[in-house]
């Protein structure tokens, strides 16, 4: 409507008249009215030519109020367009047009009915969106929650796991001091190269060496003399590699008590030196002469030659003098490489900081008393072994292996045994 043109004339056939204002406010009313029919019906009218046949007529008295083409009457607002059957049945508040649950309806206020469809549906969708973006930055901001509480647990993982370091580390300086390391053998691995020792010594003797036949005591072991003979081996060894006073690093003991490095070890324990001190050096020493990788067939070749000179040769047996020089040869081959296994064993214990001991010496024993525990009798040289008999150690045949205590690897600290020795019993004397 032309805001120039005022409301204050209406046309009739005849000329002009002016509306009276209960005109005008009937025609607002209708309008209300009408509004508020759209809005219920919510574009149910099929047609906008219904709607506009509803407008009534202006009567002043008796007369039909009629429009001039001069004098128009005031416009009226197009109808509401129709919304789709979708719209009105949606069933999800506040996703799509047309829904009765959205902000606008939901705060009290009169939707606009001259807005656009495509605006209603574009401010919808952006509400949805709006929504959904809210939605993302509150997950966005839990993951950040969660992930700073992670951190904070990482970061005292990581203190934890510094601390747990500094304890390992001040144990291990704990466990060197207390005379062991990483490089220690492993006891599984000392017990197996002692039973190949012993089953060395057992062929050494059957194939090269004898007994002379003496008449045996009442109740002794048949095989008494070759128990001896194993037991000549096994001593003779021991005295020459695992004694204290045989003190092989590995390096230059082939030329015996001249190493110089022998040297300075009895120098050392001559000294007021600790003993600590004395082994700390020793196995420094030894470890060292690893490296060099020296090869140890002359000085097991030169520990033979003293063995069989001293202990052997007059037990070596020979049928006649066509064989003397060929048995000799394999009696030497084959104590050669008893030795050779013996200075390995003894370089082994020598540079583990775990004390080892092979329990050969008889007199290292505090008593001949024996105990099941520690002993195994595999000869008797009269007694029976029974429980109602008096009996003790007579002599060893082969020791066994003890190691140091499992804290400290320390002998003075307690013994693990990890062999039985093997003893031959008799009647204990006067």
């Amino acid at each position: 409507m032309n805001s120039g043109t005022p409301m204050d004339t209406i046309m009739d056939g005849t000329g002009s008249i002016s509306p009276s204002d209960e005109v005008l406010g009937q025609i607002l009313t209708e309008l209300r009215e009408f509004r508020k029919e759209v809005n219920d019906r919510n574009g149910h009218e099929e047609n906008a030519g219904r709607v506009g046949s509803r407008v009534p007529a202006i009567q002043t008295g008796n007369e039909n109020v009629q429009t001039n083409s001069n004098h128009p009457l005031p416009e009226i607002p197009p109808p509401l367009p129709v919304r789709p059957a979708y719209e009105q049945t949606n069933s999800v508040p506040g996703e799509f047009p047309g829904n009765t649950n959205t902000e606008e309806t939901a705060s009290g206020a009169c939707p606009n009915l001259h807005q656009d469809p495509l605006d209603m549906e574009r401010a919808t969708m952006q509400s949805y969106y709006t929504a959904e973006m809210k939605k993302l930055a509150d997950e966005i901001e839990a993951k950040k929650e969660l992930w700073e509480e992670a951190r904070n647990k990482n970061v005292e993982l990581n203190k934890q796991l510094t601390e747990q370091n500094a304890k390992v580390m001040k144990l291990q300086k704990m466990m060197v001091r207390a005379g062991r390391n990483d490089s220690s053998p492993i006891d599984g691995d000392i017990s197996a190269q002692f039973v190949l020792l012993k089953s060395d010594i057992l062929q050494m003797v059957k194939s090269h060496l004898s007994y002379p036949e003496n008449k045996p005591s009442p109740g002794a072991s048949p095989d008494l003399g070759e128990l001896y003979l194993r037991k000549v081996v096994a001593s003779a060894l021991h005295e020459e590699f695992f004694s204290r006073e045989a003190m092989p690093f590995g390096y230059g003991d082939r030329l015996l008590e001249k190493n110089p490095l022998r040297k300075f070890e009895q120098t050392l324990r001559e000294s007021p030196c600790d003993d600590s001190a004395i082994k700390e050096w020793r196995l420094a020493t030894v470890k060292v002469c690893k490296l060099l990788d020296q090869d140890l067939d002359e000085y097991s070749v030169a520990i033979s030659d003293q063995i069989w000179s001293k202990r052997l040769h007059h037990y070596h047996h020979v049928r006649n003098s066509f064989q003397k020089r060929d048995k000799l040869i394999a009696a030497r081959k084959d104590l050669d490489s008893l030795c050779r296994k013996a200075a390995d064993i003894a370089i082994l214990f020598r540079g583990s900081n775990i004390e080892y001991e092979w329990e050969q010496d008889r007199t290292s024993l505090k008593s001949l008393e024996v105990l099941p525990k520690d002993h195994e009798i595999i000869g008797t040289k009269g007694p029976r072994p029974t429980e109602e008999s008096n009996f003790e150690i007579a002599y060893i045949v082969f020791g066994g292996v003890v190691r140091g205590d499992k804290s400290t690897g320390l002998l003075e600290n307690g013994r693990v045994r990890l062999s039985k020795t093997q003893v031959v019993i008799r009647e204990p004397k006067p």
